[in-house]
C-alpha cells in the first residue's frame, strides 16, 4: 500500500510540473512585446514580416499598411541608433487582451531613456500577437463588438498614463544609478588629483575603458543636480566613448590601437597648469598628434576643462575647425609632439629577449593579440640615437604593426614564417596576409639586435640613413642578416603560398556526409565574425576550396569585398534562407550595405567534407542588382563547371535558383518597408 501510495504521488506530482513546464513555455503578453520591439530594433525580421504575424486586421488598406510598416521601419532605425536596451516594465490583461510598457535606456548614453507602450491580442493558440501601431489598438479587428472597444480604449488609456509615470520614474532611476556609479568612482579620482599629469592619465585610461561615470568623477564638475549646461556636457562625453562623435575626436581617447604619453608642461601655478596628451597613431602620416588640456584648482582637487576639440565634437564641421584652430600653437605643438619617443622610454621600461627566438615568440604574440605600446617597447634605446633618428625607429615600427593591423582598408593577420640569426643580428621573417592582396603573398624582416640586455628591434643601419653611431662590427652583421634573407626570399615566399593553401581544405564533398541546417548557419556567423575581427588565419579554418592552386587568391579577393561591406555595416545579418540537409548546402544572408543603400544578398555554399562542413570560399554568389554583379557571378559558374560534376553542379545551381527567389522576395519586402511613401 505504501508504494502504492508513493507512485501516486509522483504520478500526481509528475503531472503538475509537466502542466507547469507546458504553461511556462507560452511566453505572455510581456515577453512577446518586448520580443517584437528587439526584432525590430536588430533588424531580424523585416517590418512586413512583423506584421503578418501581429493582430493587424487583414481589412486594412494597402496604403495604411504600407505606412504602418514605415512607421515600424523608423522605429527599429530609432531603436538601433541609440542602442537601446529593452526591458519589461509594466503589463495590464484584460481577457484577451492586454497592454505593455517597454523601458529603453541608451547604451551610448545612461541618462537617455523611452518608454513605449504595445497592446496585445491573445490568439486560439494561448500566445499573444502584438497591435503593431504604438500604444494603441487601431487597425486591430475587434469586430464592431462595442464591449471589445471598450476594454481596449481602457487599455490605451493606461498605456498613456503609464507611460509618462514610467518615463519620470526611469529618468529618476537612470540618474541614480549614474549618481551611485560617480560616488563608487570617488576614491580612485581623488587620489589620481592630487597632481594634473595624474589626473589627466586617470581621465584617459576612464575613456578607454569606456567608464562613463569615472571620467565624470575625474573631471569634477558634476557635483550636485545636473544643469542643462552639465547634461549637455554629460551628452558629448557618453557619445565620445562609445565612438559616436560626428568628428571622431574622441577616438584619441578610447581607441585601443594607440600609445598615449602625458607631459606635464613647465610653468603655471598653484592655481592652474597644463598638460598635453601625446598620441602615437600609427596609421596616421604624422602619426603624433596632440591634445592639450589646461587644469584648475577648485575645492582643494584639481579639475580638467574639457578641451574645445572633445567639448565641440558633435557640431558642424566649421566650428570643430575653428575650436581645433583657436587651441594650436605651432611650434610649441611641433616641439612637444618631437619629444614623444623621450618621453615614452621616459615613462615605459623596455621589452627584451633572451634569444632571437624567444624574441621571436614573443613578438609574434604581440603583433597578433598584444598592443602597439609593447611592440614600440621593444625598440633598441641608445644615447647615441639622435632624436631624428629617434623618431624614424618609431615610425619604422609603427609601419610594421600596420602591416597585421589594416583594419581602414582590408582584413590582415600574419605569423612568423621563419628566424634567420648571424652573431649578434637576426631576422623575424613575417608572412603576411590581407585581403588586399592579389596573387602573391608579401614576407617582411623584422631586424633585431643583440647587445647586454638582450634583443631588440635594430632602428636601421647606415646604409639606411639612421642610426649613424653604429659601430661597424654591428653594421656588417646586419647587413649580412638582410643579404642571408634576400638570397632566402623566393624560397620563403614559396613556403608561405604553400602553407597559406594548405590552410583551406579541398571543396570534395565526402561519400554519405550531409551538411545539417543547424551548422550551416553556425559556420556562416563564425566566419564573418572572425572576419569582423580581421582573424584570417583562425577563419582561413572555415573554408574549402574548388581551386586549390589559384582559388586563394579568388577567395582573398571575395573576402576584401565581405570586410569592407562589414565595416559600413550599421545592421546585424539577417538569414534570409538555409538549404540543407545534402551534400551541398546554401546560406542566403541579408547583409547591411551602410547608409542608404539598399541591403546585399551573399550566397554561401558549404560543402560536407571529411573534415566536416565548410564554406566555398572561392565561390561567391550574390544576387545581382546590377550587370556588373551578373559578369561576376559569369565568372563564378565558369569556375563552378570547371571544377564540379555536371550532377553537383546542377545541385549548385538550384541551390542558388532558390537563394535568387528568396532574396528578390525578401529585397521587395525591405524596399517596401524602407522607402517612404510618396502618396497617391
Amino acid at each position: 500500500m505504501k508504494g502504492s501510495a508513493w507512485l501516486i504521488r509522483f504520478v500526481l506530482l509528475s503531472i503538475f510540473l509537466l502542466g507547469s513546464s507546458g504553461q511556462s513555455a507560452v511566453a505572455g503578453p510581456g515577453n512577446a512585446a518586448l520580443g517584437f520591439l528587439k526584432e525590430l530594433r536588430d533588424d531580424q525580421r523585416a517590418p512586413d514580416e512583423l506584421l503578418e504575424g501581429s493582430v493587424l486586421s487583414r481589412y486594412t488598406g494597402i496604403i495604411r499598411r504600407s505606412a504602418i510598416a514605415q512607421r515600424l521601419a523608423l522605429l527599429g532605425r530609432y531603436l538601433r541608433d541609440n542602442r537601446y536596451e529593452l526591458k519589461i516594465s509594466s503589463e495590464k490583461r484584460d481577457g484577451d487582451l492586454a497592454a505593455v510598457t517597454v523601458s529603453a535606456v541608451s547604451s551610448q548614453d545612461p541618462l537617455m531613456v523611452d518608454v513605449f507602450g504595445l497592446g496585445l491580442r491573445e490568439r486560439g493558440d494561448g500566445g499573444w500577437a502584438v497591435a503593431p501601431v504604438l500604444g494603441s489598438f487601431d487597425n486591430v479587428d475587434l469586430g464592431y463588438d462595442r464591449n471589445l472597444e471598450q476594454r481596449a480604449e481602457a487599455l490605451e488609456l493606461w498605456m498613456g498614463r503609464e507611460r509618462l509615470v514610467n518615463l519620470r520614474a526611469l529618468e529618476d532611476q537612470v540618474l541614480k544609478d549614474l549618481r551611485r556609479r560617480m560616488r563608487e568612482a570617488e576614491p580612485a579620482a581623488l587620489q589620481a588629483a592630487v597632481s594634473p599629469g595624474r589626473l589627466v592619465r586617470a581621465f584617459t585610461d576612464a575613456c578607454q575603458r569606456g567608464d562613463l561615470p569615472a571620467a565624470m568623477v575625474l573631471l569634477g564638475q558634476f557635483d550636485g543636480d545636473l544643469t542643462e549646461k552639465e547634461r549637455r556636457l554629460q551628452r558629448v562625453i557618453s557619445l565620445g566613448l562609445q565612438g559616436s562623435d560626428s568628428r571622431g575626436y574622441w577616438n584619441f581617447l578610447t581607441r585601443s590601437d594607440v600609445v598615449r604619453v602625458v607631459v606635464q608642461e613647465e610653468g603655471g601655478d598653484d592655481l592652474d597648469a597644463e598638460v598635453s596628451l601625446l598620441i602615437f597613431d600609427a596609421r596616421r602620416g604624422r602619426p603624433v598628434s596632440l591634445i592639450r588640456f589646461v587644469l584648475l584648482y577648485v575645492g582643494k582637487r584639481w579639475t580638467i576643462e574639457l578641451p574645445s576639440g572633445l567639448r565641440l565634437s558633435n557640431e558642424s564641421r566649421e566650428t570643430f575647425r575653428r575650436a581645433l584652430l583657436r587651441d594650436q600653437d605651432y611650434d610649441e605643438d611641433d616641439a612637444l609632439r618631437n619629444r614623444f619617443e623621450e618621453e615614452f622610454e621616459r615613462q615605459h621600461d623596455p621589452l627584451r629577449s633572451a634569444s632571437l627566438r624567444q624574441a621571436g615568440e614573443q613578438i609574434e604574440q604581440i603583433l597578433r593579440k598584444g598592443s602597439l605600446e609593447d611592440f614600440l617597447r621593444f625598440a633598441y634605446r641608445s644615447p647615441n640615437l639622435s632624436d631624428s633618428e629617434r623618431r624614424t625607429a618609431y615610425r619604422y615600427l609603427g609601419a610594421f604593426w600596420n602591416q597585421f593591423h589594416q583594419e581602414a582598408k582590408a582584413a590582415s593577420d600574419g605569423r612568423l614564417l621563419d628566424i634567420i640569426e648571424h652573431e649578434d643580428a637576426g631576422a623575424l621573417v613575417f608572412q603576411l596576409v590581407s585581403t588586399a592582396q592579389a596573387e602573391r603573398l608579401e614576407i617582411s624582416p623584422l631586424i633585431l639586435m643583440r647587445d647586454e640586455k638582450g634583443w631588440s628591434v635594430s632602428p636601421g643601419v647606415t646604409t639606411d640613413g639612421n642610426f649613424v653611431e653604429l659601430d661597424e662590427v654591428r653594421q656588417r652583421q646586419q647587413a649580412e642578416v638582410r643579404r642571408l634573407f634576400e638570397d632566402q626570399r623566393e624560397n620563403l615566399t614559396e613556403r608561405a603560398t604553400a602553407d597559406l593553401r594548405q590552410r583551406f581544405g579541398k571543396a570534395a564533398a565526402a561519400e554519405g556526409a550531409v551538411v545539417e541546417t543547424g551548422e550551416a548557419g553556425a559556420l556562416v556567423r563564425k566566419f564573418r565574425g572572425l572576419l569582423r575581427e580581421g582573424k584570417l588565419m583562425e577563419l582561413f579554418s572555415c573554408g574549402a576550396l574548388l581551386d586549390s592552386e589559384e582559388g586563394v587568391w579568388e577567395a582573398l579577393n571575395a573576402m576584401s569585398y565581405e570586410y569592407r561591406g562589414l565595416k559600413r555595416s550599421t545592421v546585424a545579418d539577417h538569414q534570409v534562407d538555409v538549404q540543407a540537409g545534402k551534400r551541398w548546402a546554401a546560406v542566403t544572408l541579408r547583409v547591411d550595405s551602410g547608409p542608404a543603400s539598399s541591403p546585399s544578398y551573399p550566397m554561401y555554399l558549404l560543402v560536407a567534407t571529411r573534415e566536416g562542413p565548410r564554406i566555398v570560399v572561392d565561390v561567391g554568389l550574390r544576387l545581382a542588382t546590377n550587370k556588373g554583379r551578373e559578369v561576376l557571378n559569369d565568372r563564378v559558374w565558369e569556375r563552378i563547371k570547371m571544377f564540379l560534376e555536371g550532377e553537383e553542379s546542377a545541385l549548385v545551381r538550384s541551390l542558388f535558383e532558390r537563394h535568387v527567389e528568396q532574396s528578390k522576395s525578401d529585397l521587395d519586402a525591405w524596399m517596401k518597408s524602407n522607402t517612404p511613401d510618396q502618396g497617391p
